[in-house]
C-alpha cells in the first residue's frame, strides 16, 4: 500500500500524547485518510479475488498500539475501515508486513465487536540501526528485537502455516512466530 501519497497531515503532539503525534480520534476526524478513496477502491477489488493467503505490505505498522510515532494507530478510523473492508469482502488469511520503526516487532490487532479475526503485523527494520522498542499494547508474546535485522517469511502450504523469523546481522534467529491460517480466517 502507498501510505504517503494520499496521507492527510498527522496530528502534531501539542500535549495530547507522546513523541511527535497523536491519533485523529475525535468525531470530526473520521475523514482523515492514509490511503485515499481510489486506493481503498482498488484494495476492495483485490480482497474480493480468490487467494490462499493475502499479504498486505504497509510501510508503517498496521496492528501496533499507539506509540506517538507514525503508524495506522494515528488514524483509528482508517484502521477500523480496514477491519470493516476485510469483513465486508470476507477476505480470509489477511496478514500484514511492515517496517519503518527501526526494530523488529510482532503485533496483533484484536478482533473488535466480532467484526473480523485478529489482524497480525510482522515488522522488520532496520538493516543499519538499533532502536529501543516502544511499548506496544498489541505486541505478541513480547516478541521484538532492537538491533539490525531482517525478516524472513516461510509458508508451509501443506500445513497451512506462515512462520516469520527475525534474523540478526550474524544470521541468528532472534525470534520466530508461527501462525496457522485458521487463526486468520472467518
Amino acid at each position: 500500500l502507498d501510505t504517503r501519497y494520499f496521507l492527510d497531515d498527522k496530528r502534531k503532539n501539542n500535549g495530547c500524547g507522546q513523541h511527535d503525534y497523536c491519533p485523529w480520534a475525535g468525531p470530526g476526524d473520521a475523514t482523515k485518510t492514509i490511503l485515499g478513496n481510489s486506493q481503498w477502491t482498488w484494495l476492495k477489488s483485490e480482497l474480493q479475488k480468490p487467494a490462499d493467503l493475502r499479504l498486505i505490505v504497509s510501510s508503517i505498522q498496521f496492528s501496533s498500539g499507539y506509540t506517538g510515532w507514525e503508524g495506522w494507530s494515528l488514524f483509528p478510523y482508517e484502521q477500523r475501515k480496514m477491519q470493516s473492508l476485510i469483513k465486508e469482502t470476507r477476505a480470509d488469511h489477511v496478514f500484514f508486513i511492515s517496517g519503518d520503526i527501526h526494530y523488529a516487532d510482532v503485533s496483533r490487532l484484536p478482533a473488535e465487536f466480532g467484526d473480523v479475526y485478529p489482524l497480525y503485523d510482522f515488522t522488520a527494520s532496520a538493516l543499519n540501526q538499533s532502536w529501543p522498542p516502544e511499548n506496544n499494547r498489541n505486541r505478541v508474546d513480547n516478541k521484538s528485537y532492537r538491533d539490525p535485522n531482517v525478516g524472513i517469511i516461510e509458508i508451509d502450504w501443506a500445513k497451512e502455516e506462515l512462520t516469520y523469523h527475525c534474523i540478526d546481522a550474524e544470521n541468528t534467529i532472534r525470534f520466530k512466530h508461527t501462525l496457522h491460517f485458521k487463526e486468520i480466517s472467518f
